[in-house]
């Protein structure tokens, strides 16, 4: 008798034992299969999102297409079958080319070397056809002025922004506004100054227009090491105002209105002339955003470089030259297209280059990419002008 009670407890705490564990399985599959629910949910959120950023990215590609799309259908065209060509030889140049399209001529603002009649290093003016590229005009810049660190149109009327030096020799970056229009070589193109820069930098700053603000990032300052300020100069309330500094300092940059953003491109930091190194990153600021916002990193520039020429052309940049990191002129050209997010190269120019520009002509019958001046592979003045057919 007593081993068949014994023989019982023994079953029913084997049962009871069983069943605990049977329990504990079953919470750790429903459980688990609440995990499971989870992860499901999130993909499909995930899903959800890719759906609707395909979408958002489709209506932005027909937008953009629908905006630029003959440019950017060019570009695709030519990259690897067409050639730079040679357009005329400005003379005189001796570095730094600045260029834009104002009244539907091209300017160029340029230092040139010093001549028996004027001694002095000063900023030339050139005006050329884009169609043509083969004859132009000058005058000269702004008095004293002999940097020019941009030179933009808004609201037809012409701008220059450079180093200039008064009576004591001080030097100082300012805006200047043409008051008057001059003829060749006449020497009586007007300028009115606008206002001096708020900031340290005295050159290699890099500059763009964006709505109604003039903005400037960093630079070099007296030792010629770099900064990492930002500015924005508003015409409407006439006064400059600070922007989120760089995550580090950078001369010799490329700043790009791309979209509602400001793309910062290539660059070097250095410390009282030392070179210390040159910047891969391609940054990112939101303009349209509120006060506060922070540089971020958009993409990675193809090569590390500074004092490349650049231009935004719809949703696509293209970068020309610059100096790579063993001190070399480079004459290589990348374009980058938000549609494919990646970079893809153009023909390379038919002399390397630094300092110098880069426009885009969208003229019907004359699409294109316009390089002007800067250092050539002797790093020697040039005043060349290159060109890409986009036709």
């Amino acid at each position: 008798m007593d081993r068949k009670t014994g023989s019982h407890q023994e079953q029913t705490e084997r049962a009871s034992a069983l069943t605990c564990d049977l329990s504990l399985v079953v919470t750790e599959l429903l459980q688990e299969a609440e995990h499971l629910d989870e992860e499901i949910a999130d993909v499909e959120k995930r899903l959800s999102q890719l759906e609707a950023k395909k979408s958002d990215d489709k209506q932005k590609k027909a937008a953009s297409s629908k905006q630029h799309g003959p440019a950017q259908r060019a570009l695709e065209r030519i990259r690897h079958t067409i050639k730079w060509q040679h357009g005329c030889e400005l003379p005189g140049v001796e570095s730094l080319s600045r260029s834009c399209i104002h009244q539907g001529e091209l300017y160029v603002a340029a230092t040139v070397q010093p001549t028996l009649e004027r001694l002095k290093k000063q900023v030339i003016v050139f005006r050329l056809s884009p169609e043509d590229l083969t004859s132009w005009k000058r005058d000269i810049g702004p008095e004293n002025m002999d940097r020019c660190e941009a030179i933009f149109s808004r609201d037809n009327d012409l701008y220059v922004f450079g180093r200039t030096h008064n009576e004591t020799e001080h030097a100082s970056l300012t805006l200047f506004k043409l008051i008057q229009e001059g003829e060749e070589v006449s020497g009586k193109l007007k300028w009115q100054s606008v206002t001096e820069f708020y900031g340290n930098a005295l050159q290699s700053t890099a500059v763009v227009l964006y709505g109604g603000k003039l903005v400037v990032v960093g630079g070099q300052d007296r030792e010629f090491t770099s900064l990492k300020d930002a500015f924005a100069y508003s015409y409407e309330d006439k006064r400059w105002t600070r922007l989120s500094s760089l995550p580090r300092p950078l001369n010799g940059a490329q700043l790009l209105k791309h979209g509602n953003e400001l793309l910062l491109l290539a660059g070097r930091t250095r410390v009282k002339g030392a070179l210390i190194s040159n910047c891969i990153d391609v940054l990112s600021l939101k303009m349209d955003s509120n006060q506060g916002e922070n540089w971020t990193l958009h993409r990675s520039h193809p090569l590390p470089c500074h004092a490349p020429a650049a231009a935004s052309i719809g949703n696509q940049l293209v970068i020309a030259g610059g100096r790579g990191r063993h001190s070399d002129v480079e004459a290589d050209v990348y374009f980058w297209s938000d549609d494919m997010a990646a970079w893809t190269t153009l023909p390379p120019l038919q002399r390397g280059t630094i300092l110098g520009s880069l426009q885009c002509c969208l003229t019907a019958g004359h699409e294109r990419l316009i390089c002007v001046g800067g250092y050539h592979i002797r790093q020697l003045g040039c005043g060349e002008v290159q060109f890409l057919p986009l036709s």
